[in-house]
Parts: C-alpha cells; structure tokens; sequence
C-alpha cells in the first residue's frame, strides 16, 4: 500500500492517480471541535479564557493542539504570550512551520517578513504600500492565503485586515530575520507612521502613535520613542482611559531606566502621573504606596518634591480625618509661597493654586465655611490674575475649574443659593471648554445637590442623568455608584 500525502490550495491541481485509489480530504479543526477537545483533555484547567486563547493558537493544526495541551498539562498558570513563545519554539511544529515558509517563494517570504514585523493584524493598504514593488505585494498576499499562512479578517471591507493564521507562525518567521533585517525593516515602518503622524497634525490617530513608538524602539531610537509616548499618555488621560494610560506610563517608566530614554525627574513626573491615573480607578492603596516611594526619590527639583507632596496630601485626604491633615497642609503651602514669592513662574502658581485648593478641603471637611470660602476666593483670584490657562498649564483643567467648582459648594452650604449657581456657570464654561468630562460630571453631581437643596427634585434628577451618562461614557464606576445613590435618593 502507497500513501501520499499533499499540501493543497485554492490553485491545485491533483495529480494523475489510480482508478482504485482513494482520495481523503483533511480540512483544519474547526473551533468547535478544538474547543471540544481542549476541555476533555485538559479537564479542570479548562477554564473559558484558556480555552479561547488555545483555540486561537492552534489556528485548527492537530499538531498545534497537542503541543498545547502537553505544555498546559505542565504548568499551573501560563499566559497566551508564554504559550505562544512556547510553541514557536517546538520542535515539531517549528519544523513544519519553518518547511513551509522554505517552500514559499521569494516575494512571497519577504511579505511575510514585512508582516511578522508590522504586528497581530493590519490593514493590506499598510502591507502594500509599505512592500518594495518588486515583491508584488497583492500577488504574495493572495499565495499566502490560500496556502492558509495568513487569514482575512472583514473580507467585504474595502481594506480588509491581514494577520498570520497562527500566531506561532508570525513568531516562527519573525525569529528567523537577522538582527539587522529586523532593525531595516522597523526603520522603514518607523518612516512610514512617522510621516502619517506628520502629516495628521496636531491630531494624530493613537494607532499611528502608538506604532510608530514600537518601531522607534525596535530600531533602538529610544529617545524618540519616549516623546511620542508623552504624547500617548497625555491622550489616554485626557481621555479618561486611565488603565491605557497606566499601560503607556509602564512603558515609559521602562525605556528611562532600561534605555536612558529620559532623567530621573521625568521617572518621577511619570510615576506621578500614574498615581492619579490609579486613584481614578479606585487604586487608592497602589496609588498611596506609589507616592509615598517617590518621597524618598533623590536628585529631583525642589518644585517637583512639593508636587509630590501636594499629591499624598490629596490622597490621605481621601481617607484621613481633615485635622490631622491640616498641618500638613499648612507647611506645604508656606513653603510654596515662598518658593512661589522667589519665582513667580507658571510653574509655582499653578501649585499655590493646587495648595490652596487643598487648604478648602480641609476647612469645609471641618465645617469652617468662612475659611474654606477665604481660601477658595484667593485660588481664584489668582487663576484670573495671573491669566492661567486650563490646558496650558502641567496640570490640567482642574486648576481653573476646581476652586470655582469648591466655592460653589461651600456656597450650598452656606445658604447662598445664587452664588452657588453662579460659581457652578463659571466652572462649567471651562470643562466646556477643554472638554474635561470628569470636571464636568463632578460640578453636574454638585449641582444636583443645589437643586435638590432648593426642593427643585426633578430638574435635580435631570441633572443626576446627565452626569451618569458622562461617567458611564468614561468608565468612573466610582462616581457612577455615588450618583446612583443620589438619584434613588
């Protein structure tokens, strides 16, 4: 008896075989049936998120499947990065991985070099325009698909998106380029996104930036990928997409202390911002334990150590009785007229205005009202005197808006009802102005307080909805919980 066994594709053309032979066509593992297996096999390791990420891995090769199911079987826990590296590396499936890629022509394997280089997926318009016409991108595309190399994710779109069938096949192909094919073909792309950021202006997509720093740093250009993280980072938070912003922040943090990418003054900047990204997300403990390190940071700027300081006062004053807090308070902001009084820079006066805010919170928590309006006035009156912007000043929006915003309710408190109203206007036209959604949503929940103290319920509810759907739209489940007790209420 003869077997033959062949590789077949949409172009084939079957051989001349006997009368008496037999033909068996062996179609990929559908998901179904990987997913079937997976769960037998690997009994109560099976969870869902495991059984996908397997599933996806495997791209319908047995092979791949059984080489998964053998690694999972030896360790407790494993990521999808782990498993993925793991399998690219098995010999059995490195070898038929790396036949097949032989097997390609030479247009063909340079496409997929560009690919394995490019990342999970992409649009075939960026493969195209980024391949050297000689390779006859189109063409080389076309073979790898219907040789199963690659896959088309939204076919009917008029820019279908491209990736590898398996993701150990673009591990395979990516660690078979020399160091300096890598380093050339991340230089072109770095072009590429460059010039697409370039040409955007001052509102490049985040995909764009957020590639064009991963080629940057593949081709060792660090310092440049560091400032287009910057730019990533201010984005994300602005946006309120803190758990992103933390991410960017990471990475940030790692190109300054493994690539000398920036100074420790900028680390300290960086950790700082994520400390405010944390709390946003309800990281109080991460967040206080981040801060109270960065005290102990050495060779920063005088400024900069007080910006520290001002951010753990915020944070205990989360938690901690107002009155033991307020020495605290009062030693930073003496020490920051002072540096302010020497300086009289943007820097100092957007962190007396910082202190001074701070200073209001302590005196309404204790119920010193007329002190706590004294101290909002004066973080006003300097705002509009010294002409500080909302979104030109390192710190945000909340400088301009937040002691307006404060005012406003010590104002409720005090039963000056129209003041309240009129303070709550003014700090309103600024998040409008910067959009500042979670300024926005935090002035809307006072205001419903307003309304609700002058008995005017439902156009308090009104107001309660409208903030819900912005603290919704930004994902602050903690505001969302606290506005949700104000609506039942």
């Amino acid at each position: 008896m003869f077997v033959l066994a062949l590789r077949t594709d949409a172009s084939f053309t079957y051989p001349r075989f006997p009368q008496d032979g037999t033909i068996v066509h062996l179609d990929p593992i559908s998901e179904v049936a990987a997913r079937a297996l997976l769960r037998n096999e690997l009994k109560a390791g099976a969870n869902q998120e495991l059984v996908e990420k397997f599933t996806r891995l495997a791209a319908g090769v047995p092979l791949n499947l059984v080489q998964l199911i053998e690694y999972a079987k030896t360790k407790r826990t494993l990521t999808l990065e782990e498993a993925n590296e793991w399998l690219a590396d098995a010999g059995d499936v490195r070898g038929v991985i790396e036949q097949r890629l032989f097997d390609q022509p030479a247009t063909v394997r340079n496409v997929l070099a560009l690919l394995s280089a490019l990342g999970s997926e992409v649009e075939t318009s960026r493969v195209v325009a980024l391949s050297s016409s000689a390779w006859d991108p189109e063409s080389a595309l076309q073979a790898a698909y219907e040789q199963g190399i690659v896959e088309v994710i939204d076919y009917e779109s008029d820019d279908p998106t491209v990736r590898f069938a398996s993701p150990a096949f673009r591990e395979v192909v990516y660690r078979q380029l020399s160091s300096k094919a890598r380093k050339k073909i991340h230089g072109k792309v770095a072009v590429y996104y460059s010039e697409r950021v370039q040409a955007a202006g001052a509102n490049p997509s985040q995909r764009d930036l957020a590639n064009l720093v991963e080629h940057l740093c593949a081709t060792e250009k660090y310092k440049e990928g560091f400032a287009n993280l910057l730019n990533l980072i201010d984005r994300a938070l602005k946006a309120c997409d803190f758990k992103i912003a933390i991410q960017h922040i990471d990475h940030a943090v790692r190109l300054v202390r493994d690539n000398d990418a920036g100074s420790v003054e900028d680390e300290a900047v960086l950790c700082l911002k994520r400390v405010r990204a944390n709390e946003a997300i309800g990281n109080l403990k991460v967040a206080l334990d981040e801060v109270r390190g960065l005290e102990r940071i050495g060779e920063i700027s005088e400024l900069l150590r007080l910006e520290i300081r001002l951010e753990l006062i915020r944070l205990w004053l989360l938690e901690e009785d107002p009155d033991l807090v307020e020495r605290v308070v009062k030693k930073a902001l003496q020490e920051i007229r002072l540096l302010d009084g020497q300086h009289n820079s943007p820097e100092t006066t957007v962190m007396l205005i910082r202190a001074l805010q701070l200073m209001t919170e302590v005196q309404e928590k204790q119920g010193r009202l007329p002190h706590a309006a004294q101290s909002a006035i004066e973080a006003v009156d300097i705002a509009e005197r010294r002409k500080v912007k909302p979104e030109a000043n390192g710190y945000g929006p909340s400088v301009v808006w937040g002691p307006l915003n404060q005012l406003g309710r010590v104002r409720i408190r005090s039963g000056e009802f129209d003041s309240a109203a009129r303070m709550f206007e003014l700090a309103l036209r600024v998040t409008d102005q910067s959009d500042d959604k979670r300024g926005d949503l935090t002035i809307r929940g006072n205001i419903a307080a307003l309304l609700q103290a002058q008995d005017k319920l439902d156009a308090a509810y009104r107001t309660i909805q409208h903030a819900l759907k912005t603290a919704r739209q930004i994902t602050d489940l903690r505001s969302v919980a606290k506005l949700e007790h104000n609506r039942a209420l």
